[in-house]
């Protein structure tokens, strides 16, 4: 009885091996893995926003569209849902993005952001970013304010949409920024086995599928989230986001007393953001904005040194403050989990 305990469990293991040998080497053969950037899940003070997908991912047929004749195809006759629809970035909109997302049809997104080439990614003239059209409107100065709130007067960001604030639940969206996987996705799987032929007609199977899978594992809002990684479960506990910020640095020129009270109009404030932000994984192309900003800081703080001792000296002139600040404050980054 030993001996054939010890044989079948020898055999169970030796099949196992081998059943695990035979589906790496079909999946080597079915599938090829594109290292795309993804949307990812944050959480604020009030919701969530940004992207994940379902639990094993998103699976669909790849559609490519590059005009409005594919959008009409894809939403009135396309059979095969649903799909992924790869897209360049001038349809990346927020009114596009929820027009594909409510039809039913379409699974997933991937942007195509292959940088230095026009014709995959031609810059839109009118600018793009996923921004408010008035940013930190609710944690701003003028907030509350009858005149300026809700950017009245000034609007701030007009190019904003929002995009970057609206819940994409169990809709991925990656951006891909390789050419040759660009080409992979365009000529090895959508224009060989998916593109409508000339007449309009379906293909026929086989067709090429992608898979997007980044599930996000926070939700609700960001206390809620953050409380969630807080309890102890087990001995390795999940972690489900951490907090998305740093520290504000401020230096002014004259000592500052803790008992000291500035009276009115007496300091000059000096300010530029050190933080930017993306939809995407390590993708922050906005972030040469305040690059500007803080070497310009940078420099006149050298330029002021200079007078340092004048300034210190003399009663009748204004401090100044300068300030580097972050915005991203009560705001969580879920992990992926995969």
């Amino acid at each position: 009885m030993e001996v054939g305990n010890v044989f079948i469990y020898i055999t169970v293991i030796l099949s196992s091996f081998t059943s695990l040998v035979h589906s790496l080497r079909i999946s080597n053969k079915t599938y090829i893995e594109i290292q795309g950037k993804a949307c990812f899940r944050r959480m604020n003070g009030t919701h969530q926003i940004g992207c994940s997908s379902e639990t094993k991912g998103n699976v669909g047929i790849l559609y490519h569209i590059t005009g409005d004749n594919d959008t009409e195809w894809l939403l009135k006759k396309g059979p095969n849902k649903p799909y992924i629809v790869l897209l360049n970035s001038l349809q990346f909109k927020l009114d596009f993005v929820k027009k594909l997302k409510s039809s039913g049809k379409v699974n997933g997104i991937i942007v195509i952001h292959v940088l230095q080439n026009e014709t995959l990614t031609p810059f839109p003239p009118e600018g793009f970013s996923p921004d408010s059209s008035c940013p930190n409107d609710r944690y701003g100065l003028y907030h509350e304010d009858k005149n300026y709130g809700n950017c009245q007067n000034v609007t701030w960001n007009p190019v904003g949409h929002g995009m970057m604030f609206e819940d994409f639940d169990k809709f991925p969206i990656f951006v891909v920024i390789n050419q040759t996987e660009v080409d992979i996705l365009i000529q090895d799987c959508y224009e060989k086995y998916n593109k409508p032929l000339p007449d309009g007609s379906v293909r026929e199977y086989p067709l090429c599928a992608v898979q997007l899978k980044d599930t996000m594992s926070g939700a609700k809002d960001a206390k809620t989230c953050y409380r969630r990684t807080q309890v102890p479960t087990n001995l390795n506990p999940d972690t489900y986001c951490d907090p998305l910020g740093d520290h504000n640095v401020i230096a002014t020129i004259k000592a500052v007393p803790n008992q000291d009270v500035y009276p009115n109009k007496s300091v000059i404030v000096a300010a530029a953001r050190l933080d930017s932000f993306s939809m995407f994984e390590n993708i922050y192309p906005s972030a040469d904005n305040h690059v500007t900003g803080i070497v310009g800081l940078l420099a006149a703080a050298e330029a002021l040194s200079k007078y340092k001792d004048d300034i210190i000296n003399n009663n009748d002139t204004r401090d100044i403050l300068c300030y580097f600040y972050i915005c991203l404050t009560d705001i969580l980054n879920s992990f992926k989990h995969s």
